[in-house]
């Protein structure tokens, strides 16, 4: 048997909405009628500097990149609303960067439940 790289089974590259596409689907039911923006990876450099509210969901490798755009997000418009969705992988490298930076962080168990 040969060796297998263990990087193939760690999901790196896939945001949350790519892992889980019920979790789409939950966050806009629960954020009907606030008009949340979804940003792609081409919007986390432009799209953000207008008013609004906004939904980022970046793949753990990238999330050191949404947390600095992010930083810059909210110190140009204090008043618009981010949301930040991403599977706990890498934490160590951003989540501390993420919460100093925010008015409220929570995080969801890995245990199963249903959206």
């Amino acid at each position: 048997m040969g060796a297998i790289p263990i990087r193939i089974f760690i999901p790196l590259h896939l945001s949350a909405f790519e892992r889980s596409p019920d979790l789409l689907h939950w966050m806009t039911s629960v954020t009907h009628g606030l008009n949340f923006q979804y940003l792609e990876p081409s919007d986390w450099f432009e799209h953000w500097h207008g008013y609004g509210n906004y939904v980022w969901s970046p793949p753990p490798a990238a999330c050191e990149v949404v947390v600095e755009q992010l930083a810059k997000a909210r110190w140009k418009r204090p008043e618009s609303l981010h949301v930040v969705i991403v599977p706990r992988l890498m934490t160590g490298r951003w989540r501390r960067h993420l919460t100093r930076g925010t008015d409220l962080h929570f995080e969801l168990s890995a245990s199963p439940w249903s959206l």
